[in-house]
């Protein structure tokens, strides 16, 4: 296999992250367009603790011996390779550079971009809208219910792709964790504010010193992304509820 990426064509910018464009080549299959989220991991000095990466994805004793941008690499990479579900998006693969200071993780390149945007510029009717809203609660259902549970920490529109036949596909696991049997999340605990996006946060996680990311506060991001989704407003609740759920309304 060989992978090119377009450094012309940044695709998105993160806190931690970038996405280009890329192009996998895996003779005698024609070249594919992919998405390369490329990681900033090279805060570590030397090459043998960059190296302790590729172990810790084996061997959970070597984690705490990482850096942070080192550990999110590893613990994104854990998550996002269990993670199967036509509603998550695939991880084709991911590639380490000789010297471990560049990490990159490789998956299907969609053409529509992400929700927010697709809805912006296309304007869809409601049926589109609620299909949306099917798949990402599909695949937020799909996490939680995993074993362990998955929590994935910072679920919003602009994670959330649309596939070429118009359905969604979670993406970004970059602060995604494992729920452990306590209810506590294996996240990282880096500073005393929660990472994430303040407009889908629960309010236990805006608090100085509050709780970590967890199964409710993905539930609640899932409420904000859904009302943003649908486009609602208090004159459009009505109509919408009926349409998705008319027997708990007591209609026909």
């Amino acid at each position: 296999e060989q992978l090119t990426l377009d450094n012309e064509r940044e695709l998105g910018v993160g806190g931690f992250a970038d996405v280009f464009l890329g192009l996998l080549t895996e003779p005698p299959a024609s070249p594919a367009k992919v998405a390369v989220k490329e990681l900033r991991i090279a805060q570590a000095k030397d090459a043998r603790r960059r190296a302790a990466i590729v172990s810790t994805l084996f061997r959970g004793a070597a984690f705490l011996t990482l850096t942070v941008g080192s550990k999110r690499f590893a613990r994104e990479l854990k998550v996002w390779a269990q993670a199967k579900h036509p509603n998550i998006l695939k991880l084709v693969g991911f590639r380490l550079s000789d010297d471990y200071k560049c990490a990159q993780f490789v998956s299907p390149y969609m053409a529509n971009g992400n929700v927010k945007d697709y809805i912006e510029k296309n304007q869809p009717d409601i049926a589109t809208r609620l299909k949306f809203v099917r798949g990402i609660t599909s695949g937020i259902d799909y996490l939680h219910h995993y074993d362990p549970p998955i929590c994935h920490g910072d679920l919003k529109p602009s994670n959330v792709l649309v596939t070429d036949d118009v359905d969604t596909a979670l993406c970004d696991f970059g602060l995604a964790t494992f729920i452990l049997e306590s209810g506590i999340s294996s996240g990282l605990t880096t500073s005393k504010y929660v990472k994430g996006s303040t407009r889908y946060m629960s309010p236990d996680l805006l608090q100085e010193g509050g709780a970590k990311h967890n199964l409710k506060s993905d539930v609640w991001a899932l409420g904000c992304t859904v009302f943003e989704v649908l486009n609602v407003t208090a004159s459009r609740l009505s109509s919408l509820l009926t349409m998705c759920c008319p027997h708990s309304l007591g209609l026909d």
